[in-house]
């Protein structure tokens, strides 16, 4: 698995994110946000899987699935920092960030995405990036 997939992914959904936002989309659109950060935890986990698997890392699958689901939430949680510094710093008259409800929903569907991809790992035999 090579780590170039998921970095391209990634940046394919920063380019969805870039047109979607400024065109207001999420405003009109709020059910367009949970499934950006289902697919943003998605790769974010698929990175952390790659990852070992390139580097041929060998950890145990417990291992494996805590450091894909903990790197997971802390891009996730990076992001949620981002859109609070985004609505207090740079556009304070015109809110990013949805509250904590929308906050607490973003950061599930970040874990889920990235619990989709640490269940396929851990279903591999033996240990993980082997």
């Amino acid at each position: 698995m090579k780590v170039r997939y998921p970095v391209i992914a990634g940046i394919l959904l920063l380019v969805a994110h870039a047109i979607l936002s400024p065109l207001l989309l999420y405003v009109q659109y709020p059910v367009l946000d949970i499934p950006m950060h289902f697919t943003g935890g998605f790769i974010a986990a698929w990175f952390f899987a790659a990852y070992f698997k390139n580097e041929q890392i060998k950890i145990s699958k417990i291992a494996g699935i805590v450091i894909i689901i903990g790197g997971t939430a802390i891009v996730g949680v990076a992001w949620e920092w981002m859109e609070w510094i985004v609505d207090n710093v740079f556009l304070p008259n015109h809110p990013f960030m949805g509250g904590l409800d929308d906050t607490l929903l973003d950061l599930v569907m970040d874990l889920l995405g990235g619990a989709v991809i640490a269940f396929i790992a851990g279903r591999r035999r033996g240990t993980m990036g082997s």
